[in-house]
């Protein structure tokens, strides 16, 4: 699996489809799976719907098929297992395909993965940061072998300055890589998917970047410089034997808000791009790649695509952050903008996907402000009902106990995202995490007791006690068992995959024994055939890696 978090972007993949040779429809898939359909000639909005499922954690785009309006891309799903779905646009249906175990082996920007279907193959260049620095990295996944595997090539790029981004071409397999060691210029490497080898290397001195993409279409790549906030979009055709670049279209641009896009969707030899001057005002153009002429531009088109922005997250915080300055001086206060903010809790994922708003910084905002105002909480109650510390003490341990371990127990198997379940996991889990309704009810439960227990502090009715214990603390202590489960079940991921790490530990170990055995052995018999020979014996230094 791949980190796809880069700039914060959330994943939208831009997909065109084919009508009498030249796209004139593309579709907007976010990581929510909310579908959006434009015509990429009048730039009319077609339609907008909800996917069937959203079990699946989107990697990245495959490839389009034009007669029957259908694409592929790599999920992730609930088994965390990557895996191939087909989804038909018409009939709104995925259909499930090869899977192979998850490969986690580098941090990538948004961009489409080349993919082989004969072969079954799928790549995508991506970088593990470390220092500043990086190698340039291969993640590739072997679907006719049921295997995944990662290729560390020879260029180090600095991640400050870009990521590398790929372009397929299915004909020869080869794979484009576009990446950046400084500010002198850029690299291109060409990777052959099927032979597994380098077969060129170039350098192409004085052509920088801001926002890199690279398609090859019309036997040739093209590299474009997406200048988000201006002031263009910059296209070139480079030559591979003189290792030189010639510009060929600029087209103004200015985004004026962080749109969660990749602005280049690409199909065959043609490639429509986005490009605006004002809010939520567009324009798409339709490139032919054989040509490198422009076939048609859109009107002005009004719509509202994905931002970066995380309103619902923040309007959480600050009503947490007013209910505990009222917490001791005004009851009331405290309990309506604690209840705005849990209510907000249950509806955050469905506000961002339905206002265009999901990031990744917006779902840890999510879990954090839940630790935290939680926690929060019961320490408040722990001041009012002192007699009752030490189970008060023991639910906050639990509660940020279960879902650290939870979070590193999944992150350690490569997962995505810590809702993430497998199969041997017990069936309540399955369902907690499996089931979002099941599982804002019984957060927000849980919350219900809590502060029906601080409005008790200060309105002894009946009525009060009734909802507390009667309503919300059943709730509250199934809440309280899924930690134990959850802690439990957490640990013991950990503990399986130390156990699936450490027979590679052992033997190295061992031939670290034996190496000093050998070694004792050579110095005794150099020392008893030779009296001026050292008595000494080598003391060698052997470093031990975890390898994932």
């Amino acid at each position: 699996m791949i980190n796809n978090n880069l700039y914060i972007f959330v994943f939208i993949l831009l997909i065109n489809i084919v009508h009498s040779y030249v796209p004139t429809e593309f579709f907007i898939l976010s990581d929510e799976f909310k579908l959006v359909t434009i015509n990429s000639t009048s730039g009319e909005l077609l339609k907008s719907l909800e996917t069937p499922d959203n079990s699946y954690y989107v990697n990245g785009f495959l490839s389009s098929n034009s007669t029957d309006k259908s694409f592929r891309i790599l999920v992730t799903n609930i088994q965390n297992n990557d895996q191939i779905i087909e989804y038909s646009v018409p009939n709104n249906v995925f259909t499930p395909m090869e899977s192979v175990e998850p490969n986690d082996g580098c941090q990538i920007v948004i961009q489409p993965y080349a993919y082989d279907p004969v072969h079954k193959i799928a790549a995508v260049v991506g970088s593990v940061p470390f220092s500043g620095q990086s190698n340039v990295t291969l993640c590739i996944w072997d679907f006719a072998s049921k295997s995944t595997d990662i290729i560390t090539l020879n260029g180090q790029i600095d991640f400050t300055i870009g990521y590398p981004e790929g372009a397929y071409d299915p004909s020869t397999g080869n794979y484009y890589i576009l990446y950046f060691t400084d500010n002198t210029g850029s690299h291109l490497t060409i990777y052959n998917l099927l032979s597994r080898k380098v077969v060129g290397e170039y350098f192409f001195a004085g052509l920088k970047f801001k926002f890199p993409e690279i398609v090859f279409g019309g036997g040739r790549p093209v590299l474009i410089d997406t200048q988000f906030w201006g002031p263009s979009f910059k296209f070139y055709t480079v030559d591979l034997e003189t290792q030189t670049y010639q510009q060929f279209l600029e087209v103004p641009t200015s985004f004026s808000t962080n749109v969660n896009i990749s602005p280049v969707a690409w199909q065959g030899d043609y490639i429509t791009f986005v490009t605006s001057t004002k809010i939520n005002e567009y324009t798409f153009t339709t490139l032919d790649l054989n040509t490198l002429k422009v076939v048609s531009t859109s009107p002005v088109s009004k719509l509202k695509l994905p931002e970066n922005s995380d309103t619902v997250g923040y309007a959480r915080v600050i009503f947490v952050t007013l209910a505990f300055f009222y917490s001791h001086s005004d009851y009331q206060s405290f309990f309506v903008y604690y209840a705005l903010s849990a209510l907000l809790d249950m509806a955050d994922g469905h506000a961002a996907r339905y206002f265009n708003q999901c990031s990744q910084f917006g779902a840890l905002l999510d879990m954090v402000t839940d630790r935290c105002s939680t926690a929060a909480l019961i320490v408040v109650l722990s001041h009012f009902y002192p007699e009752h510390l030490k189970i008060y003490i023991f639910l906050i341990v639990l509660d940020i106990l279960s879902h650290f371990a939870r979070l590193v127990s999944t992150m350690s198997s490569g997962s995505k995202s810590h809702k993430a379940v497998a199969d041997n996991h017990l069936k309540i889990m399955r369902i907690y995490y499996g089931n979002k309704y099941f599982l804002a009810f019984m957060c927000f439960g849980n919350e219900g007791f809590f502060l029906f227990s601080y409005l008790y502090y200060f309105v002894s009715h009946p009525a009060v006690a009734f909802i507390q214990w009667y309503i919300w603390f059943p709730i509250c202590f199934v809440k309280q068992s899924i930690n134990v489960i959850q802690f439990a079940q957490a640990v013991s991921d950990i503990v399986a995959i130390d156990e699936k790490n450490r027979p590679a530990v052992k033997t190295l170990f061992e031939l670290a024994s034996t190496t000093t055995s050998s070694l004792t052995s050579t110095s005794s018999t150099s020392s008893s055939s030779s009296s001026s020979s050292s008595s000494k014996i080598p003391i060698t230094h052997i470093l031990l890696h975890s390898v994932r």
